[in-house]
């Protein structure tokens, strides 16, 4: 078993009220989603929180439920060794965008493949940039 690198990234969501956002996710998270409060380290850049999350077992609730509490979009970015990288995105709860080189390590029973090639339309909206500058990643 390898590096599993997990970091979520709050657009224009500044740490104070990350924290306090954080803080009014269900007591359960911390049991069904790996996700600890006490051990995340958070960091603020140009107005944006960044979580290093640590062993996340929810990788799409976690993001999903921050973006509908905290009314921003919400990536999630994950790295496994060099193997390979991923996203998700969500905006408002909803699913954006999401990408994985191997598309079968991130589909779920009977999601289509189709969905984890990434839009860079859909992330140079959310994070201001030019989608010409994404697309050859």
């Amino acid at each position: 078993m390898g590096v599993f690198y997990q970091l979520a990234i709050l657009k224009g969501c500044p740490q104070q009220k990350a924290l306090k956002c954080l803080s009014a996710l269900p007591e359960s998270v911390d049991k069904n989603w790996g996700f600890s409060l006490a051990k995340a380290r958070l960091s603020e850049k140009n107005g944006s929180t960044l979580i290093e999350c640590g062993s996340l077992t929810q990788w799409r609730e976690f993001p999903r439920a921050l973006s509908e509490i905290t009314g921003c979009p919400v990536m999630l970015l994950y790295i496994y060794d060099s193997d390979y990288w991923g996203y998700y995105l969500y905006e408002c709860g909803a699913m954006a965008d999401a990408f994985c080189p191997y598309p079968e390590e991130a589909a779920g029973e009977g999601e289509a493949l189709e969905l984890f090639k990434g839009n860079p339309i859909a992330l140079a909206r959310c994070f201001r940039v030019a989608p010409e500058r994404l697309k050859p990643y």
